[in-house]
């Protein structure tokens, strides 16, 4: 089978190459394409995962506010900790 890459791929190729990453191009491929199929079926799994967790809810800035204002409650109640990585502004 002969594949035709992109001048990009290419160079990402021939990077990995150049890097000791592998030292076959038929290597890079083929676990290129195991992980994509990985990420795939993982991709798939977390949508069922979503599916099946109960009816959806709008994403709108008053969900955002709601959740915002709950979360401060919980933070003033003493139940949560401010991860600063998280909500640097809060630490501010």
């Amino acid at each position: 089978m002969n594949v035709t890459l992109t001048p990009e791929s290419e160079a990402i190729l021939e990077k990995m190459l150049a890097s000791g990453v592998s030292s076959d191009k038929s290597e890079v491929i083929h676990n290129a394409l195991c992980l994509y199929e990985h990420k795939v079926t993982w991709l798939r799994q977390e949508l069922e995962k979503g599916e099946q967790s109960g009816e959806a809810v709008a994403y709108t800035p008053a969900l955002l506010d709601r959740l915002e204002q709950e979360a401060l409650n919980e933070i003033e109640a003493g139940n949560l900790e401010i991860d600063p990585s998280v909500w640097p502004q809060a630490t501010d």
